[in-house]
């Protein structure tokens, strides 16, 4: 009989200690898809227009970021 493995994930709002993980999984999306010199946006340009700026991210057990949504 197979044990079924339980992972736990959490989403909640992303805060600014969060941008720079963020800008990250964002650049290596980037690069994936070889468009790695087209982002341009950083964590000091997210902080600096906070007010504009909405994400969630998902937590895995360990507290790490594994994935965002803007």
């Amino acid at each position: 009989m197979k044990e079924k493995l339980k992972k736990k994930m959490r989403i909640r709002t992303a805060t600014v200690d969060d941008y720079q993980t963020i800008i990250d999984l964002i650049t290596e999306l980037a690069i994936f898809e070889k468009a790695g010199d087209q982002v341009t946006n950083t964590a000091k340009q997210m902080f600096e227009e906070k007010e504009f700026f909405k994400c969630l991210v998902a937590e895995n057990d360990k507290k790490e970021i594994i994935g965002f949504a803007l």
